[in-house]
């Protein structure tokens, strides 16, 4: 004879299951978008600024130069030890 509550376990750590991973998503995206929403909102404007200069500037551009030149400026004001290869 099996027990009445050995019956509903499946479903009961089915439901806890979800349960945990909705709270621990919910969690995540409430600890996390502060930051990545800055580092995000940088990089678009780097990825607009390019794509304007692609699509608007009135002389033929070499963006994969421009893109070259630009990375070792931008990493030179991490700190002294870090450099673009």
């Amino acid at each position: 004879m099996t027990r009445p509550h050995s019956r509903f376990s499946p479903l009961l750590l089915s439901i806890s299951l979800a349960a945990g991973l909705l709270v621990g998503f919910g969690l995540a995206r409430h600890f996390t978008t502060g930051r990545l929403s800055v580092i995000n909102t940088g990089g678009n404007k780097v990825n607009y600024l390019l794509s304007v200069i692609d699509q608007q500037y009135v002389d033929t551009v070499d963006m994969d130069q421009i893109v070259e030149d630009a990375m070792p400026q931008i990493v030179a004001e991490l700190d002294p030890h870090s450099s673009y290869i």
